[in-house]
């Protein structure tokens, strides 16, 4: 899917809900919200400045993808 999007939707607006943040790190622009407030937006290259929440759930994200695949191979 993520292919068909980056082809047939290039010249388009898309707004995508994701949980997978590796899945729209390449996303013009990303808006993070959490109970419908909008805590941050901008470019994934800027939010993923130290100090930032975007930046806080990509760490824990990657935290846990890491535990995850080091378990699965013990």
């Amino acid at each position: 899917m993520q292919n068909i999007f980056r082809s047939e939707f290039s010249d388009k607006t898309l707004i995508a809900v994701a949980h997978r943040l590796d899945s729209i790190i390449d996303f013009d622009r990303i808006i993070l919200m959490n109970q419908g407030v909008v805590l941050e937006n901008g470019p994934p290259i800027e939010l993923l400045a130290a100090g930032t929440k975007f930046r806080a759930l990509w760490d824990s994200f990657h935290a846990d993808s890491e535990s995850s695949s080091e378990e699965k191979q013990v």
